[in-house]
């Protein structure tokens, strides 16, 4: 839904954050999406996480190595995983502040949603954002 929003709205910015709260193994998944972001390939990441299914290690390391994510252990690697736990953290933190419970979260404007709202509820959403701000 949203991929076809991007696709047809050229006007729209999205910012995707990690918020790893459904379950213990959405962490690692969410480490290896800001891994995937880093090397450029979050969207293709994104993707095969979703076309799997499945959330535990080897689902994973499976998705990750589908689209070339580089997970090799190196001293720059490891620097990076400081820096995404320091992400996640702060990401969590926002979350609770902002007593969010549900993925996805959608914030379009000043509208909040919860857990999926399709296409046209997104669409509608970016549209009464617009307007308000005319």
């Amino acid at each position: 839904d949203v991929d076809r929003l991007i696709r047809e709205d050229k006007r729209l910015k999205v910012v995707f954050r990690e918020l790893p709260i459904i379950a213990p193994q959405s962490r690692d998944a969410a480490l290896m999406a800001l891994a995937a972001a880093r090397q450029g390939k979050y969207d293709a990441f994104h993707h095969a996480m979703f076309a799997s299914g499945s959330l535990d290690k080897a689902g994973i390391a499976a998705a990750a190595a589908k689209v070339g994510v580089v997970t090799d252990g190196t001293a720059d690697a490891t620097a990076n995983e400081a820096l995404f736990q320091r992400e996640l953290d702060s990401n969590l933190a926002i979350a609770t502040q902002l007593q969010l419970n549900a993925t996805p979260t959608w914030i379009v404007g000043n509208q909040l949603f919860q857990g999926q709202i399709g296409y046209d509820g997104l669409k509608q959403a970016v549209a009464k954002a617009r307007a308000a701000k005319s």
